[in-house]
């Protein structure tokens, strides 16, 4: 493992972490949580999701690798194996061209909780409340860039699922969230990190 996708799985597991606080946040309040999910906690959602997620990037060359395996898992603090994660990615239907079409359904929830604590605020206090719904697309952007850097080849198919996903997470954020987060395109956060890479930088080929 490069020292670029160390560092990445490492800054993927310190995001996912501060999360979990905004999890319990939103398991207590239930804004969205009980209309999309009454029998799960807002953290396994989320879990759930991510894992898709980062399958759905691993297997677009048409495979998952013990490589991006062992990167899942460390990211995940889990110790699945290449069969797990195949059977998993199989079941979430990662391969089907509506999986990044549909709105996953922790940002479904995110987006609720988040317009509500807006609704209750002033807007000088919805400007110094964390959001939710940043943390979460911050979250997924790292997740897809550790799943394409995990076997240190970036494939034009992994980057081009990973814009597709985001785009739709991106939209829905833009269009049902009740407050600006002026957030950047899913293009302009990943580009200039592969165009650094692109360069020689961090041991990935582009």
């Amino acid at each position: 493992m490069s020292e670029l996708v160390e560092k990445s799985t490492e800054s993927l597991k310190e995001t996912l972490k501060s999360l979990k606080v905004s999890c319990l946040l939103m398991d207590i309040a239930q804004h969205g949580t009980k209309k999309y999910f009454p029998d799960k906690s807002t953290e396994d959602v989320l879990k759930l999701n991510l894992y898709s997620f980062l399958l759905y990037i691993a297997a677009a060359d048409g495979t998952i690798s013990t490589a991006e395996a062992e990167v899942i898992n460390r990211a995940m603090d889990s110790s699945y194996t290449v069969e797990d994660y195949r059977q998993l990615a199989e079941k979430a239907k990662v391969d089907e061209p509506a999986f990044s079409e549909e709105v996953p359904l922790f940002l479904r929830a995110a987006v609720e909780f988040d317009n509500q604590m807006t609704e209750q605020k002033t807007a000088e206090e919805t400007q110094n409340t964390i959001s939710v719904c940043r943390q979460a697309y911050s979250l997924f952007i790292i997740g897809g860039l550790v799943a394409m850097m995990a076997d240190e080849v970036i494939h034009q198919s992994e980057y081009d699922r990973l814009m597709d996903y985001m785009e739709t997470f991106w939209n829905y954020i833009e269009a049902e969230l009740h407050r600006d987060l002026e957030l950047k395109s899913p293009r302009d956060m990943v580009q200039p990190i592969l165009d650094t890479l692109s360069k020689g930088a961090g041991g990935v080929k582009v």
